[in-house]
């Protein structure tokens, strides 16, 4: 009689546990921090504090978001020694790919310095599991503004990591064009080595496809192990850790993975279940 009654309260909870994993609203998030007073930067764009711009928004700067497509995998760049290389050529794994200028003072150092500090507790391996690119969209940089870039900004990074995984490349106009079109990445020259551009770091497949937005100026090493995890199965929006994308979401209006507490709840349940029935096959019937 015991044992029937448990069954049924069993079998009355599981319904409960797949309506809760499929409903809720999130109760928590890991997200980006919230933006910076205007005249630094916004999703859409940033502005150096020397620079004097018009209030009316940019209609040319900004991000469209091309999930799934792949970048032009043949353009030529030049890395910071100076080595001609096609950019699919540094892409041999889920790479970072970071759009900037070498030459700017201000948000794009701060967001180089804030990646190299991410990068430092990413859970996955920099060489083995994911490569980084910073890519100049300033066609008048060259490899030796590269070289003092990488220099500068990979002393951030943990001494047991390779420094020869994350490279500072620069190109010529169309190149840059090529590229910048193809992930959507929508920038405008203000003057000499000024620039009105979006903040995004990008999370590519091995096969240059494009899997996932992060936006600056801060990266959460949390969404960035994220992002690469979706890069290694290649296809946008779905994660290879089973466990946490269960559990997490990504939210595209705030840019970050959300906690699904009524997920979390339901995880928990049919744990509990599981033990349950586990237990009930194992007990064995008592003697009269």
């Amino acid at each position: 009689m015991r044992r029937t009654s448990a069954l049924l309260l069993a079998f009355l909870l599981l319904p409960s546990a797949h309506c809760l994993a499929s409903a809720g609203e999130p109760a928590a998030a890991f997200q980006q921090p919230a933006d910076p007073p205007s005249g630094h930067l916004t999703h859409e764009g940033h502005d150096h504090e020397s620079m004097q711009l018009d209030s009316k928004p940019e209609p040319l700067v900004g991000v469209e978001e091309r999930l799934g497509q792949r970048i032009p995998l043949a353009v030529p760049f030049v890395d910071e020694e100076g080595r001609e290389i096609a950019i699919g050529a540094a892409i041999t794994r889920p790479t970072l790919l970071f759009p900037v200028y070498f030459s700017c003072t201000a948000i794009c150092s701060v967001m180089l310095a804030n990646l190299a500090q991410a990068i430092n507790e990413v859970p996955l391996e920099l060489g083995k599991d994911y490569s980084v690119l910073a890519v100049s969209f300033d066609e008048e940089e060259e490899p030796p503004l590269a070289l003092a870039a990488k220099r500068n900004f990979t002393r951030i990074l943990r001494s047991d990591l390779p420094r020869e995984e994350w490279r500072f490349l620069t190109g010529e106009k169309d190149a840059i064009r090529s590229l910048t079109d193809s992930i959507g990445f929508r920038f405008k020259r203000t003057g000499e080595h000024l620039f009105i551009h979006p903040n995004v770091l990008i999370a590519l497949g091995p096969d240059g496809t494009i899997i996932r937005y992060l936006y600056g100026p801060r990266f959460l090493p949390f969404d960035i192990g994220m992002a690469l995890t979706e890069a290694a199965k290649g296809t946008p929006g779905l994660s290879i850790r089973k466990l946490l994308t269960y559990c997490f979401d990504y939210d595209p209006e705030s840019k970050s993975y959300m906690l699904r507490s009524f997920r979390l709840l339901a995880l928990g349940i049919l744990a509990a279940l599981g033990i349950f029935f586990f237990l009930l096959v194992r007990k064995r019937p008592s003697q009269p």
